[in-house]
């Protein structure tokens, strides 16, 4: 009897970790929004989903058994909020309001689709593979090229962590769309 309730216990933790787990956006930083607003290099930043689910994928117990959900809610606000700083830090100011931009006026612009993203826990005894996947496209439209470029690129990322609960969750998808981000930018040399 003894054994039995420890076994139930064991697997009650193991289905606890394993528990539907919404993710939200991190937010733009003070800071890099005061630091936006003083560049004088503007580029229009337009962001789209194609992806549309909120479901980014499961989390496992053992490798095939789906015991709970990974979900994100606003994974265009995100990635948005992340194009927003890399920019930034990259000596740009993002306009973001397009209506308020005039017509007359020719601004660079980087129109950027969310087209797939997954992230994968999934329970190997001890410790669990975390596997994030990113896919975006992008054009770009810059006044220095007269020719509009596009990019579309896929990356993969992957940890393994003794107990990734939702803040782990978290920080795996910020660091896997942050890579992306770079190399997207990187790829359309916009430095």
């Amino acid at each position: 009897m003894k054994i039995l309730s420890q076994l139930h216990l064991v697997l009650f933790c193991l289905l606890s970790s394993c528990s539907t787990s919404n993710l939200y956006p991190p937010g733009v930083k003070p800071e890099v929004i005061a630091l936006a607003e003083s560049s004088n290099r503007e580029i229009i930043l337009k962001v789209t989903n194609s992806f549309q689910l909120d479901s980014l994928g499961h989390q496992y117990l053992g490798i095939l058994f789906p015991a709970g959900e990974i979900r994100h809610e606003f994974l265009e606000q995100a990635l948005l909020q992340k194009l927003y700083t890399e920019l930034t830090l990259r000596g740009f100011r993002p306009r973001i309001d397009l209506e308020r931009t005039p017509n007359n006026i020719k601004i660079d612009q980087l129109k950027v689709d969310l087209a797939n993203v997954q992230l994968t826990a999934y329970d190997l005894l001890m410790t669990r593979k975390v596997v994030s996947k990113v896919k975006l496209k992008a054009d770009f439209d810059s006044l220095r090229i007269n020719v509009p470029i596009s990019y579309t690129m896929s990356s993969a990322y992957s940890e393994y962590k003794t107990m990734p609960f939702k803040a782990q969750l978290q920080r795996i998808l910020d660091k896997s769309l942050d890579a992306s981000i770079k190399d997207l930018l990187n790829q359309l040399r916009i430095k």
